[in-house]
């Protein structure tokens, strides 16, 4: 391992004035609502606040264009359950604010609804997953811990009482966890860094390539022999799943063909099976539909559409991946409900479409629903590096960092370089990779709170894949 202890500093940067457009740095969907972190450190939404996630104490109230969730002005990072929100702020604090049936936010307490960001656990935090009543959340030193209902196994200790886990609790003694996904099964789903996938709780629809389609895990096993995964999602009853080498799989509930291999409907999916043949390096699942962008930058989408969520332009489930439009820039897509589904350009743009009953387009309206993507108005989203191909995931632990981060290329032997880059696609620094080597340490302890990007360059100076990075203290 090659370490590097060249710091460095930030220097202020003025971001360009872009007409009347505020200028975010993500975003993130829930079941009825949206979320934009702006890049002052401020967070903004509008949608359902049907559980206080829009950090509103109007419940049930309908916010048809942006307002600020609480007063934060030092958030790094922003996830989103179906109805609850989740952000990192700068100083190394975790908060949730929203649903919290069955104690799923985590903050030892039964009150079904907290509309003021409340602290979760101590120390950093770099992934969250939830389905409604059950959490998972992923600390920096890579452990795995749990809150919520637990009625399925769904706290994977082995027991089902409490049946209420009010605080959390640490599920297995693994620290290599990498990232976490919840299903409408009542089961999770973690990913280690060894490239194996791990599953407890329901195996209903087969999620955990169990021989029936009912039943439950109470511990945690490992899901096939594979360990060549590098990312997953599930909100539904389906799961779908990227390899290092950019294929797709997917497999459990596929009844609205929302698993993409265009087979009977009825079939019982419990073995993963590639969908098509082309790579990808995005994925997102809503409860009945799923949706990819191919290394191409083209977007698809399959699965059920009756809520025209799949934004074809119809209404007709899909039980194979079907092109939106014919734009080849898409950037991300996201999805945590059954009905609507979000994704971002690479010109900064942001398209939203399917139901927009409960205000979710963010224009204004509460009507207007639209089968094809319709841009939200007023959004700039701060552009990333190209990417030329992404077959692989860059990984960097611990993430988010404080002082030391190390980066791990193994899957990427033809990467010459790596470029740090601030929000506004600014290069900061760019470190040569030595032949040879996998990974490196770099000290980062100079480096301002904030999020980062990194990037492996090739001899042709094309960026090959990257990886956000979150400095926190």
């Amino acid at each position: 391992m090659h370490i590097f202890r060249n710091s460095f500093l930030l220097l202020c940067l003025l971001l360009p004035r872009m007409g009347q457009a505020q200028c975010y740095t993500d975003f993130n969907p829930g079941e009825f609502y949206v979320t934009v972190l702006k890049s002052d450190g401020t967070l903004w939404g509008w949608g359902f606040n049907n559980y206080y996630n829009l950090a509103s104490d109007l419940e049930q109230n309908i916010e048809l264009t942006p307002i600020q969730l609480g007063t934060f002005t030092d958030i790094i990072g922003n996830i989103n359950g179906g109805n609850n929100t989740f952000v990192s702020r700068s100083n190394g604090t975790f908060w949730g604010v929203g649903m919290n049936s069955y104690g799923c936010l985590g903050i030892n307490s039964s009150v079904d609804g907290v509309f003021n960001f409340t602290q979760i656990g101590t120390g950093l935090w770099s992934k969250v997953a939830n389905y409604r009543e059950f959490s998972f959340f992923i600390k920096s030193d890579g452990t795995l811990w749990g809150a919520g209902v637990n009625d399925s196994y769904q706290m994977g200790q082995g027991s089902t009482t409490p049946l209420s886990q009010l605080s959390l609790v640490q599920i297995t003694t693994a620290s290599n966890y990498i990232d976490v996904a919840c299903s409408a099964s009542s089961t999770g789903i973690a990913l280690r860094s060894d490239g194996t996938l791990w599953g407890w709780g329901g195996n209903f629809s087969g999620l955990l390539m169990q021989g029936s389609s009912t039943g439950l895990v109470p511990l945690p096993i490992q899901l096939g022999t594979e360990n060549q995964w590098q990312k997953i999602s599930s909100f539904g009853a389906h799961i779908l799943a990227l390899k290092t080498d950019g294929s797709l799989w997917s497999w459990g509930e596929g009844g609205y063909g929302q698993t993409g291999d265009g087979l009977s409907l009825t079939l019982f999916r419990n073995v993963p099976r590639r969908v098509g043949t082309d790579t990808w390096r995005e994925i997102a699942t809503g409860l009945f539909s799923s949706y990819g962008i191919k290394t191409d930058g083209t977007l698809w989408a399959w699965g059920a559409n009756d809520f025209g969520q799949l934004g074809i332009g119809n209404l007709i489930d899909q039980p194979l991946p079907v092109q939106i439009g014919t734009d080849s820039n898409w950037d991300k897509v996201k999805c945590k409900s059954q009905n609507f589904a979000i994704a971002s350009k690479t010109d900064g743009t942001l398209w939203v479409w399917g139901d927009n009953t409960y205000g979710q387009f963010g224009n204004g309206t509460s009507d207007n629903s639209s089968t094809v993507p319709v841009q939200v108005p007023g959004i700039c989203l701060l552009s990333s590096p190209e990417v030329t191909a992404a077959s692989a995931v860059l990984k960097g632990y611990p993430n988010p960092a404080s002082d030391i981060i190390t980066l791990d290329y193994t899957a990427f032997p033809e990467a010459t370089a790596l470029i740090w880059y601030d929000l506004t696609g600014r290069i900061l620094r760019q470190v040569p990779l030595p032949h040879g080597e996998t990974q490196f340490t770099e000290d980062v302890s100079a480096l301002p709170v904030g999020s980062y990007l990194t990037a492996l360059q090739n001899k042709n100076g094309q960026i090959i894949t990257q990886l956000r990075v979150l400095i926190a203290r």
